[in-house]
């Protein structure tokens, strides 16, 4: 039930309005939720399930493009993602 409390989203949706055009790195623990604020907020995400291909493409899109300033992402960015800049 926390995972899904109403207030995380509304939190996260207003860091990224104050923050916006900034690089922005939000890690989620639970995959449910990580997946959900991602999908409704039409942000890029990684976690287990992407492929390396697909994670190289999103992981250049965020550090190269300006329309691509958020991502999500799991436990696998704990030891996998290098992203010096953000």
């Amino acid at each position: 039930m926390y995972t899904s409390n109403p207030n995380k989203y509304y939190i996260i949706d207003l860091l990224l309005k104050i923050h916006e055009g900034k690089k922005i790195l939000i890690y989620a623990d639970k995959l449910f939720a990580l997946k959900y604020f991602a999908h409704s907020m039409k942000k890029l995400f990684i976690c287990g399930e992407v492929s390396e291909k697909e994670r190289q493409l999103i992981i250049q899109a965020f550090k190269t493009s300006s329309m691509a300033n958020v991502l999500f992402f799991s436990k696998v960015g704990d030891n996998a993602i290098d992203l010096p800049d953000a």
